[in-house]
C-alpha cells in the first residue's frame, strides 16, 4: 500500500519541480536582454531542454538537472529527495564544445567541456545524452545528464504547467 502512495506522490512532486524550474528560467529569460552568442549547429541541442541526470522512481531518490536557455541563462536542481530540492540560477556561455559557468550566488566559475549524443538504445524517457567532463555542480567531476522528448516539448507538458507558462517567453523558446 505503501508503494502505491509513493507512486502517486512522485507526479506531483515533479510536476511541482517543473513548474517551479519554468517559472524561474521563465522570468529570467524574460527580464534579460538579448543573447551576445550564436547558436551554432555544434550547441542548439543544450538549449531549451531538461537535462537530468537519472529519472527519479521513488520519492527519497536524489538526482540532478539543468537547464540551459538560448539566453545564456541556466537553472540547476539539486534534489535530496521530492521533499528538498535546491534550484541555483547561473550564467553561462556555450562555445564550441566548451561550456563557462558563472554562478553569481557565490561567484563561483567553471569550465566545462561537453558532448551530446544520441542514445544507442533510447528509453522510455531519454534519448539524447549530455556528458559534462567537468561539472561544476559535481566536484569539477565527469557527469552524465539526459534529455527526451517530454523534457523538451511544450506540447508533452503537463496542461496545468503550460498554462502557468503561458505568460512568458519561456514556451517560445521549447519545440511545439
Amino acid at each position: 500500500m505503501q508503494n502505491r502512495s509513493i507512486a502517486r506522490l512522485i507526479p506531483r512532486w515533479f510536476a511541482a519541480l517543473l513548474v517551479t524550474s519554468c517559472l524561474i528560467v521563465g522570468y529570467g529569460v524574460t527580464h534579460l536582454g538579448p543573447s551576445q552568442s550564436e547558436v551554432t549547429p555544434s550547441n542548439k541541442d543544450l538549449y531549451d531542454s531538461i537535462w537530468i541526470d537519472k529519472y527519479p522512481e521513488m520519492s527519497h531518490e536524489t538526482w540532478k538537472a539543468y537547464m540551459f536557455t538560448s539566453d545564456n541563462v541556466g537553472l540547476n536542481v539539486d534534489a535530496a529527495s521530492a521533499f528538498k530540492i535546491t534550484l541555483e540560477i547561473f550564467e553561462f556561455k556555450a562555445s564550441g564544445k566548451d561550456i563557462r559557468f558563472h554562478f553569481p550566488h557565490d561567484g563561483r566559475k567553471g569550465t566545462s567541456k561537453y558532448t551530446i549524443e544520441k542514445l544507442k538504445k533510447p528509453n522510455k524517457h531519454f534519448d539524447t545524452q549530455l556528458t559534462l567532463e567537468a561539472d561544476p555542480q559535481n566536484g569539477g567531476s565527469k557527469k552524465v545528464y539526459f534529455t527526451g522528448p517530454e523534457f523538451r516539448s511544450a506540447s508533452q507538458l503537463p496542461d496545468f504547467v503550460r498554462e502557468a507558462l503561458a505568460g512568458s517567453r519561456y514556451l517560445e523558446t521549447m519545440a511545439p
